[in-house]
């Protein structure tokens, strides 16, 4: 009856027609025909995946601003689809984390058909944040193991003792709680101030 109107939805769909005789002097008009139309999906060939990086680091998140979804059909009809996408990480947070592989995108197509598409990335471990000390005063001969550092921090070689007179540097590392997803980075440089031991006559 409405030429005009667009199909909608899967399976078996009812529409109305009529029928237009070629001799409407002699034979009736007849409306209100209902058709059955048995509406399936394109088969999907391939699809691919544009505007997403191939390496994060832990706790990034998808952009999908940039991203778009192109699907090929078996019949060669193509579509594009940059709306409404959804994105899924494989370890069920809102974000990545270090040694994830992948992520999954999913999206309709324009006749409402549901796709879905795993993405293959690299995800890293992130370099904390950590404060360096710049106000430690020390006596000649101590241990590291006696100085104490913030939270994280820790002397490379706590048996080392100090020596010289003045500013010396001294190498530590920081180690952070979550050494899933962020690094350890060692020989971070940590300058000190050395006094003379007690009793030292120099």
């Amino acid at each position: 009856m409405d030429e005009t109107q667009i199909l909608e939805g899967m399976g078996e769909l009812k529409y109305k027609a009529k029928y237009i005789p070629n001799d409407i002097e002699n034979y009736l008009i007849v409306e209100d025909i209902e058709i059955i139309i048995n509406a399936k999906y394109e088969e999907i060939k391939n699809i691919t995946v544009y505007g997403n990086k191939e390496d994060y680091l832990a706790f990034d998140t998808v952009n999908t601003k940039e991203m778009y979804i192109v699907v090929e059909y078996v019949n060669g009809k193509t579509e594009k689809i940059s709306k409404n996408i959804t994105i899924a990480y494989n370890n069920g947070q809102e974000s990545f984390r270090a040694g994830d592989t992948f992520f999954t995108v999913s999206a309709y197509t324009e006749r409402g058909q549901y796709i879905e598409y795993k993405v293959e990335v690299k995800v890293s471990k992130r370099r904390p944040e950590y404060t360096i000390p710049t106000d430690i005063i020390v006596r000649e001969g101590q241990k590291l193991s006696e100085i104490e550092l913030p939270k994280g921090l820790h002397w490379m070689d706590e048996n080392q003792k100090t020596e010289g007179i003045g500013y010396v540097m001294y190498k530590a590392k920081y180690i952070p709680e979550d050494t899933d997803n962020y690094l350890t980075v060692e020989n971070i440089d940590i300058q000190i101030y050395i006094n003379k031991a007690l009793g030292s006559t120099i």
